[in-house]
């Protein structure tokens, strides 16, 4: 098994590569088929997609030419990696959409905005997430619980399923 790997735990290999790029590589390597557009066509709406996992995960999309909708709370913090997808695949079709999960007044603009276009999201991917603050949300909810329980997925979920 490649050094990338350590041991299986229940039949699952625990991937610990991290870098963007290598979620494709990481795929091929336990044998799935990847090929340059086989996401071509389907829309992939990922909330806290600037950093970490989801910049990981847009960029793995968008190199399997998937259309990358990045949700997140920060237009400043998003341009750099809008910036980077289109330099690294061309024909990337990735747009920005504001999203702050922890406020349900911003799920329902984002998700009835993006809805009202007319462009499907085929794949909704809630990975937006806040820890270490202790801090409440608009609604008087605990803002990590706020971001990822109580608020934000749930009814984004909701919304996307009614349309």
């Amino acid at each position: 098994m490649p050094s990338n790997h350590s041991p299986c735990r229940n039949g699952i290999p625990n991937i610990t590569r991290s870098a963007a790029g290598d979620a494709v590589a990481v795929a091929a390597t336990l044998g799935y088929p990847v090929s340059a557009g086989d996401l071509q066509g389907r829309t992939f709406f990922v909330t806290g997609a600037n950093s970490g996992i989801g910049r990981a995960l847009v960029e793995a999309l968008a190199a399997r030419g998937g259309r990358v909708v990045l949700a997140t709370r920060s237009e400043e913090r998003t341009r750099p990696v809008l910036s980077a997808l289109q330099s690294r695949f061309p024909a990337a079709r990735a747009q920005w959409v504001s999203l702050d999960v922890s406020d349900l007044g911003s799920v329902r603009r984002a998700a009835q905005a993006f809805l009202a276009s007319g462009q499907p999201i085929d794949v909704l991917v809630n990975n937006a997430g806040i820890a270490g603050t202790r801090a409440l949300s608009k609604e008087g909810f605990d803002l990590t619980y706020a971001t990822k329980v109580a608020l934000g997925c749930p009814d984004l979920c909701l919304l996307s399923w009614i349309h």
